[in-house]
């Protein structure tokens, strides 16, 4: 989008019922172009919608902290944001080649928390199988 300001957000989601409400929370806090339907990919799971979006600006960064998060016996690495008003939150699953530490999606997830949503950027690979590039893709372990 050409527009200062104006962002695209897609949406992945299992299915239609998700993906909607998702786009019902969005459009509350932003000034958003609702979608109608949503799409889906041959061959993919899930579905895809898609919404042009102007996100109000909070003016108060939120703090740059670190959580270890215990799960199936060993410790991920988590990047928390909370706004007071929050009343939902975004999770950034990573696990295949990006991290917590990804500053393009440090500015995502900062540009969710000025509109009050909550964010948690999740590693899901512990800092020991970070270095093993072949577990990257290893979706059954990483589902565990």
């Amino acid at each position: 989008m050409a527009e200062p300001g104006l962002f695209v957000v897609e949406v992945a989601a299992a299915g239609d019922k998700t993906a909607f409400a998702f786009q019902e929370a969005l459009a509350a806090r932003w000034a958003t172009a609702t979608a109608d339907g949503t799409m889906r990919s041959p061959g993919e799971p899930g579905v895809r919608l898609r919404n042009a979006a102007r996100p109000p600006v909070t003016p108060h960064p939120l703090p740059n902290r670190e959580v270890r998060i215990p799960a199936a016996g060993v410790h991920l690495g988590g990047r928390p944001g909370l706004p007071d008003e929050a009343q939902a939150v975004v999770v950034f699953a990573h696990g295949s080649g990006s991290s917590r530490h990804s500053p393009r999606n440090r500015y995502v997830a900062s540009v969710l928390n000025r509109t009050g949503l909550g964010t948690l950027l999740l590693d899901l690979h512990t800092e020991d199988e970070e270095g093993d590039r072949v577990g990257v893709f290893d979706i059954l372990m990483l589902a565990q």
